[in-house]
């Protein structure tokens, strides 16, 4: 805008000048043409204003957006902790050929810790808390062996499985 602006004023200043300087017949056949010439300035002028606009617009839009979804939070339900590999791939496996958890859409993975452990959570990770609880509530209506728990906010998760977890709370 600071640009436009510029090369408007420069071009209002020597058409001034050239008033000033010449006389009354070149300034009449000058505003004629200046005349037309301001038309077609102030039409290429506007349309260079919605173009800086727009990419204005959509450069804040992203920069906003990705500093929205570094700080976002995501909630996890663990399910188990404190398992060796073995054990893990054993309840992720019972868990997710069970009938309980395919009917009501829910799905385990294994998320290895430090010290080699794993932990077996649900496969979707939240950005919405009050889903995260839901479905906490759903597993532990289950009666199963384990005590399952939310944990979270947690800002680890690198943005594109932020971006897959905000899509999956917002179409699902």
């Amino acid at each position: 805008m600071l640009i436009i602006h510029l090369f408007l004023t420069k071009s209002k200043k020597n058409n001034i000048e050239n008033n000033s300087s010449a006389n009354v017949e070149i300034i009449n056949q000058k505003e004629n043409i200046s005349q037309s010439n301001k038309s077609l300035k102030s039409s290429t002028t506007i349309f260079a204003k919605i173009i800086f606009a727009t990419i204005l617009f959509f450069t804040l839009m992203t920069i906003g957006s990705l500093y929205y979804v570094k700080n976002m939070g995501v909630y996890y339900v663990v399910l188990e902790n404190n398992l060796t590999e073995k054990e893990a791939i054993d309840l992720m496996e019972r868990m997710n050929n069970s009938s309980v958890f395919s009917s009501n859409g829910l799905s385990s993975r294994i998320l290895e810790l430090p010290n080699d452990k794993y932990e077996l959570i649900l496969r979707n990770a939240y950005i919405n808390e009050d889903k995260a609880d839901s479905d906490l509530e759903k597993v532990k209506s289950f009666q199963s062996q384990f005590k399952p728990y939310k944990v979270g906010p947690q800002k680890v998760a690198n943005y594109s499985k932020k971006i897959r977890y905000l899509q999956n709370d917002i179409f699902n």
